[in-house]
């Protein structure tokens, strides 16, 4: 059985001269893979994806399988974002992923953990990722987090794409109970499909250098 996974990908830069890779699945925080080598942390994410997988397939959880078998089409964008802080301002890019479901227009950003909502009709999904985004921060500076590490989160640079793999599971393996989902909203798919990890920055869709695009 071969299931279709979105991954998120942030390429980050690290103290040592190789840059960092972060993989872990679009719509669910289960699973998340580190390498300085982007095919050593798509190898171990795709090998816990399986394991999980396979164990939910044996398992007969046909509820959490849906999961990721319930594929909606979602579309990349790429905002720069300027946060006013009470002590000074902020500006940096931030990846926003947006798709469809039940009529309406949902949206998170990958970018920032569990930063979900919703976008109505007629509103600009850049204009409500600025507000959403400018809003989660003010909130964390008000809560107490220090301006200076605000500062720097926000406008840290990274590169960030997403792609396709597809991953063959074996209902019949021998595997443990797979990590719970957490991640809201998980409805997974679209995109295109992914063979080997050597070829993840040409298909995947970089954000880096596209033009910022109002909905």
């Amino acid at each position: 059985m071969t299931i279709t996974i979105p991954i998120y990908i942030e390429k980050r830069p690290s103290a040592g001269a190789e840059s960092l890779f972060v993989v872990t699945p679009l719509f669910l925080d289960t699973h998340e893979c580190r390498a300085q080598d982007l095919s050593k942390a798509m190898t171990r994410l795709v090998q816990a994806l399986r394991k999980e997988l396979s164990s939910l397939a044996r398992a007969g959880r046909c509820d959490q399988l849906l999961d990721y078998l319930a594929p909606p089409e979602w579309e990349d964008h790429s905002y720069k974002v300027r946060v006013e802080l009470r002590k000074g301002t902020a500006e940096g890019r931030f990846h926003v992923v947006a798709f469809r479901k039940m009529g309406k227009r949902l949206a998170f950003s990958p970018t920032v953990s569990d930063l979900w909502f919703e976008c109505e009709r007629g509103t600009s999904l850049r204009l409500r990722a600025e507000e959403v985004l400018t809003r989660h921060y003010q909130e964390r500076e008000k809560e107490g987090d220090e301006a200076a590490q605000l500062k720097q989160e926000i406008s840290r640079r990274i590169r960030t794409w997403t792609t396709s793999i597809d991953i063959d599971i074996d209902a019949t393996s021998k595997t443990s109970e797979g990590e719970s989902r957490s991640r809201p909203l998980s409805f997974l798919g679209g995109g295109k499909s992914f063979h080997g990890a050597e070829e993840l920055e040409k298909v995947g869709r970089c954000l880096e250098h596209q033009s910022s695009v109002l909905l």
